[in-house]
């Protein structure tokens, strides 16, 4: 149920076109609890990888490789749409930085990076 949540609220923050500003990011705060869930519930996994256990070869090396530039790419996601964030944080976050063409950039490109999580997804819904 968790990744069926972190899907659906993935396409709906990548419609951001037909959706209110606000709301896209209120949706994008939103991924972070599901997101947060799954990387809690595969802590074995980041275990192993830590101590050097995950599978060196083929398919292996590249699930283990997809998977940390998945959360590497979510991360940078999540920190350039805070900092150029106009509704949520804009108090908070400098009027340089929101207007920064570069976060902007990264954001967007960002977002189409994640799309190989359909890929992994298609792997299995077990986490």
């Amino acid at each position: 149920m968790n990744n069926l949540i972190f899907f659906m609220l993935l396409m709906l923050c990548m419609a951001f076109h037909y959706l209110p500003v606000s709301w896209h990011e209120v949706m994008g705060i939103m991924l972070l609890v599901p997101f947060g869930r799954h990387i809690y519930r595969c802590r074995g996994w980041w275990k192993m990888l830590a101590r050097g256990r995950t599978v060196t070869s083929g398919m292996g090396l590249f699930s283990s490789l997809l998977n940390v530039l998945l959360v590497a790419d979510f991360m940078v996601v999540v920190v350039s749409g805070i900092l150029v964030s106009g509704y949520l944080f804009r108090e908070v976050i400098p009027l340089e930085l929101r207007m920064n063409i570069t976060l902007h950039q990264l954001h967007v490109s960002g977002c189409f990076r994640l799309l190989p999580v359909l890929v992994k997804s298609g792997h299995g819904w077990t986490a």
